[in-house]
């Protein structure tokens, strides 16, 4: 797992362009990176998380399918 954590620690001069308020937690479960969203349906960090999020979640439904249809 990536894990990056941003301290800021004064070296650097603020970015005029940098809104706080638009950092979010990747959404892909194995991931949780911290990045800026460029809108409000951004919700993964890069392309591959979700792809894996997608893949992850069809593997579930998958698997709830096979139990459903296994004899009790």
């Amino acid at each position: 797992m990536n894990r990056h954590i941003v301290v800021d620690d004064g070296d650097f001069p603020e970015d005029p362009d940098f809104d706080p308020e638009s950092l979010a937690t990747c959404a892909y479960w194995r991931c949780g990176e911290l990045f800026e969203r460029r809108s409000a349906n951004h919700r993964y960090c890069r392309k591959a998380c979700r792809s894996r999020q997608k893949k992850w979640q069809r593997s579930q439904e998958r698997k709830a399918a096979k139990q459903a249809r296994r004899p009790t």
